[in-house]
Protein backbone atom coordinates (compact mmCIF):
# COMPACT_ATOMS: atom_id res chain seq x y z
CA UNK A 1 0.00 0.00 0.00
CA UNK A 2 1.50 3.53 -1.25
CA UNK A 3 1.69 6.49 1.52
CA UNK A 4 -1.10 8.21 -0.02
CA UNK A 5 -2.84 5.19 0.69
CA UNK A 6 -1.64 4.77 4.46
CA UNK A 7 -2.54 8.53 5.35
CA UNK A 8 -6.10 7.85 3.78
CA UNK A 9 -6.73 5.34 6.03
CA UNK A 10 -5.15 7.07 8.74
CA UNK A 11 -7.01 10.53 8.04
CA UNK A 12 -10.38 8.04 7.99
CA UNK A 13 -9.69 6.12 11.09
CA UNK A 14 -8.90 9.44 13.32
CA UNK A 15 -12.13 10.97 11.66
CA UNK A 16 -14.49 8.16 12.38
CA UNK A 17 -13.87 8.18 15.84
CA UNK A 18 -14.71 11.39 16.26
CA UNK A 19 -17.86 11.36 14.15
CA UNK A 20 -19.04 8.16 16.03
CA UNK A 21 -18.27 10.16 19.39
CA UNK A 22 -20.63 13.07 18.05
CA UNK A 23 -23.09 10.76 17.17
CA UNK A 24 -23.44 8.81 20.59
CA UNK A 25 -23.54 11.97 22.24
CA UNK A 26 -26.14 13.69 19.67
CA UNK A 27 -28.35 10.55 20.50
CA UNK A 28 -27.63 10.62 24.20
CA UNK A 29 -28.94 14.05 24.16
CA UNK A 30 -32.13 13.52 21.96
CA UNK A 31 -33.19 10.66 24.10
CA UNK A 32 -32.85 12.36 27.00
CA UNK A 33 -35.34 15.27 25.95
CA UNK A 34 -31.82 18.04 25.29
CA UNK A 35 -33.19 18.58 22.01
CA UNK A 36 -30.90 21.67 21.32
CA UNK A 37 -27.83 20.41 22.23
CA UNK A 38 -28.71 17.01 20.03
CA UNK A 39 -30.01 19.03 16.91
CA UNK A 40 -26.32 21.42 17.49
CA UNK A 41 -24.26 18.33 16.62
CA UNK A 42 -26.67 17.12 13.56
CA UNK A 43 -24.65 19.78 11.13
CA UNK A 44 -21.65 18.11 11.70
CA UNK A 45 -22.67 14.87 12.06
CA UNK A 46 -24.47 15.00 8.22
CA UNK A 47 -21.37 16.60 6.96
CA UNK A 48 -19.43 13.94 8.43
CA UNK A 49 -20.96 11.30 6.98
CA UNK A 50 -21.07 12.97 3.97
CA UNK A 51 -17.53 12.65 3.75
CA UNK A 52 -17.59 9.35 4.56
CA UNK A 53 -19.58 8.35 1.87
CA UNK A 54 -17.55 10.10 -0.35
CA UNK A 55 -14.45 8.13 0.83
CA UNK A 56 -16.37 5.04 0.45
CA UNK A 57 -16.98 5.91 -2.99
CA UNK A 58 -14.19 7.56 -4.29
CA UNK A 59 -11.82 5.49 -2.70
CA UNK A 60 -13.00 1.78 -4.07
CA UNK A 61 -9.57 0.93 -4.31
CA UNK A 62 -8.92 1.36 -0.77
CA UNK A 63 -11.99 -0.25 0.70
CA UNK A 64 -13.81 -2.27 -2.12
CA UNK A 65 -17.28 -2.82 -3.30
CA UNK A 66 -18.49 -4.27 -0.45
CA UNK A 67 -19.31 -1.35 1.76
CA UNK A 68 -23.03 -1.09 2.80
CA UNK A 69 -23.06 2.67 1.76
CA UNK A 70 -26.62 2.57 0.47
CA UNK A 71 -27.58 1.96 3.93
CA UNK A 72 -26.32 4.88 5.22
CA UNK A 73 -27.90 6.98 2.48
CA UNK A 74 -30.81 5.47 3.39
CA UNK A 75 -30.78 5.84 7.66
CA UNK A 76 -29.62 9.75 6.41
CA UNK A 77 -32.94 10.42 4.62
CA UNK A 78 -35.23 8.70 7.47
CA UNK A 79 -33.18 11.22 9.83
CA UNK A 80 -34.13 13.95 7.42
CA UNK A 81 -37.58 13.18 7.23
CA UNK A 82 -38.15 12.54 11.37
CA UNK A 83 -36.12 16.34 11.24
CA UNK A 84 -39.05 17.17 9.46
CA UNK A 85 -41.73 15.95 11.60
CA UNK A 86 -39.36 17.03 14.67
CA UNK A 87 -39.24 13.53 15.67
CA UNK A 88 -36.19 13.70 17.70
CA UNK A 89 -36.72 10.40 19.16
CA UNK A 90 -36.68 9.07 16.40
CA UNK A 91 -33.49 10.53 15.14
CA UNK A 92 -31.62 9.43 18.56
CA UNK A 93 -32.61 6.01 18.24
CA UNK A 94 -31.59 6.39 14.09
CA UNK A 95 -28.42 7.60 15.14
CA UNK A 96 -27.66 5.07 17.53
CA UNK A 97 -28.78 1.97 16.60
CA UNK A 98 -28.66 2.69 12.75
CA UNK A 99 -25.81 4.77 12.00
CA UNK A 100 -23.55 4.68 14.48
CA UNK A 101 -22.72 0.58 13.87
CA UNK A 102 -22.68 1.47 10.12
CA UNK A 103 -19.57 3.89 10.92
CA UNK A 104 -18.02 1.61 13.83
CA UNK A 105 -18.15 -1.20 10.96
CA UNK A 106 -16.28 1.30 8.70
CA UNK A 107 -13.92 2.17 11.17
CA UNK A 108 -13.30 -1.71 11.86
CA UNK A 109 -12.92 -2.30 7.83
CA UNK A 110 -10.41 1.17 7.99
CA UNK A 111 -8.37 -0.45 11.33
CA UNK A 112 -8.46 -4.25 9.73
CA UNK A 113 -6.63 -2.49 6.60
CA UNK A 114 -3.63 -0.49 8.29
CA UNK A 115 -3.29 -3.93 10.21
CA UNK A 116 -2.98 -5.84 6.73
CA UNK A 117 -0.58 -2.88 5.56
CA UNK A 118 1.31 -3.56 8.55
CA UNK A 119 1.79 -7.26 8.64
CA UNK A 120 3.02 -6.54 4.69
CA UNK A 121 5.53 -4.51 5.69
CA UNK A 122 6.73 -6.91 8.21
Amino acid sequence: MNKEKLEVLNTAKEYMINLNNAIVKSAEYLQSGDYFNGTNLIISITDGLEWIVQLVILRKDIYGENMKVNNLIDNVKEIIEAFENEDYILIGDLLQYEISPIVEEYYNKTLLLLKNKNKNNE
